[in-house]
């Protein structure tokens, strides 16, 4: 299998290179050169998550990993003692068209850690190989940062920078980050909001000072994240049907795309879904899904939802570049006119293929998300997070019929401020990890949105280690 870059004009990559590497030289994504359909109908309702990870995963690597050496590597990412329960990610039946696939219960209680356990141990076989030193910089806007450290900490050969919102994330978050007490885990509060810092990772990632410090991502701009989270749409669906071969809609939060694409790649793979993306009033993406017409604001939304306080969303250029045929010319074409008029649009064909593309999307308000708080758990007994909110509401205001799951991305532990604020007073039990964070000492250091200070304090830094 190789992987080849949205914008072209860079060399096609192993697995494994795509995973280190994480953009193109021109700043492109890789995707995969092909998508392999799977025979679903035999295994699928009877298998494991780790049985189904290492069936959905195993053609995107091809030969690039040994296949006892892949299969090791799923079994340690999934094995139980690893998380808060047994499946690794549930499904709660709610009632009979709705179901929740609860994504929150690995180490730091967020959906990113279904691939970061995977994305780690891939990153630690090759560096075993390789026996290179690199640093890991991470940009998040509250759950990524988390389930890095939980799956890099204390990992020799790697120095991780993880760069947040001083004033973006819930505390819980926060906390999560800044309490960390590995010597090569450093918490960095940056003075802006997400998408700033997004690029500021994004230039780390080109040019001298990659090349210089082996700076290596593992935000869903690297293929490998992606890759990672396909297999839960797998693992869901058959526990959301009466039967395999019946459509199941699944209903999506998402800010910076990876996790809806990850749901349009298993789609791609031949699973019998559609989806529906939910965002908060940050509604970037529905104008895009809607019109095919890309304009990110210059303003940034706070909203009790932040992990989805988002306007550039870097996986939407994996799309758009199956849209507009696999053509790399024209992606270039789109993302110069992004730059220059800050907004691009699609066009006939492309167009066309947006709109076959089994993508709706909405968004909800704060006032509508409290209120599918309060109203889930009035109905049900049963408490979600703000992110997972803006589902429900989106799937009510679009009026989703059928079997529907609702992919809860993040614990309502880590937002109990916005929980209660809805009027759900209901007990949230914390897993044994994440019990009394708040009264740690904190390791962070602030720093101004300026990508050469925060350049500076990570070589001083390394060279320090």
């Amino acid at each position: 299998m190789k992987y080849i870059a949205t914008r072209g004009e860079s060399p096609s990559l192993s697995f494994s290179e795509a995973t280190l590497q994480g953009l193109s030289k021109n700043g492109g994504l890789y995707v995969p050169e092909t998508t392999k359909r799977l025979l679903i109908d035999d295994w699928l309702g009877n298998a494991t998550y780790r049985e189904t990870a290492l069936a959905v995963l195993s053609p995107f690597v091809g030969k690039d990993i040994p296949a006892d050496d892949l299969e090791a590597i799923v079994q340690d990412s999934y094995d139980p003692s690893n998380w808060n329960c047994e499946e690794v990610t549930p499904v709660t039946r709610l009632e009979d068209n709705d179901h929740v696939l609860e994504l929150f219960h690995g180490q730091s209680a967020a959906f990113k850690d279904v691939a970061m356990s995977a994305v780690s141990r891939v990153i630690r076989h090759n560096l075993a190989i390789t026996g290179d030193k690199i640093t890991i910089v991470v940009a998040t806007s509250g759950d990524t940062g988390p389930a890095a450290i939980k799956g890099f900490a204390n990992i020799p050969g790697v120095e991780l920078f993880v760069l947040f919102p001083a004033r973006g994330t819930s505390d819980f978050q926060r906390k999560q980050m800044t309490t960390e007490t590995a010597r090569n885990v450093h918490a960095l509060a940056i003075e802006a909001p997400f998408d700033p810092i997004q690029a500021m990772v994004k230039s780390m990632l080109l040019g001298d000072f990659h090349e210089r410090y082996k700076t290596r991502a593992v935000n869903s701009i690297a293929w490998a994240r992606i890759w990672a989270q396909i297999p839960y749409y797998f693992y869901g669906y058959p526990r959301g049907v009466s039967e395999i071969g019946e459509r199941l809609t699944y209903i999506v939060p998402t800010g910076n795309f990876g996790n809806i694409f990850a749901g349009w790649e298993s789609r791609e793979m031949g699973l019998p879904i559609d989806l529906v993306l939910a965002t908060n009033s940050n509604k970037v993406l529905v104008k895009f899904i809607n019109e095919g017409v890309y304009e990110p604001q210059k303003e940034t939304i706070p909203t009790i939802s932040p992990s989805m306080d988002i306007q550039g969303a870097s996986n939407l250029e994996r799309l758009v570049f199956y849209l507009v045929g696999c053509d790399p010319d024209r992606v270039r074409h789109l993302y110069a006119r992004l730059l220059s008029h800050g907004r691009f649009s699609l066009e006939g064909d492309e167009l066309d293929r947006l709109h076959e593309c089994g993508i709706r999307a909405g968004f909800a308000t704060e006032e509508e998300a409290k209120h599918q708080i309060l109203k889930v758990f009035k109905k049900h007994g049963y408490v979600i997070d703000p992110h997972t909110a803006n589902g429900f509401a989106v799937a009510e205001k679009l009026k989703i019929k059928g079997p529907r799951m609702y992919v809860s991305t993040a614990s309502p532990i880590k937002f109990e401020p916005a929980v209660r604020a809805a009027a759900v007073y209901a007990p949230l039990k914390r897993p044994a990890n994440l019990v009394g964070i708040e009264n740690l000492p904190e390791r962070v250091k602030t720093l101004p949105n300026d990508v050469d200070a925060v350049k500076r304090h990570i070589v001083k830094v390394l060279e320090a280690a």
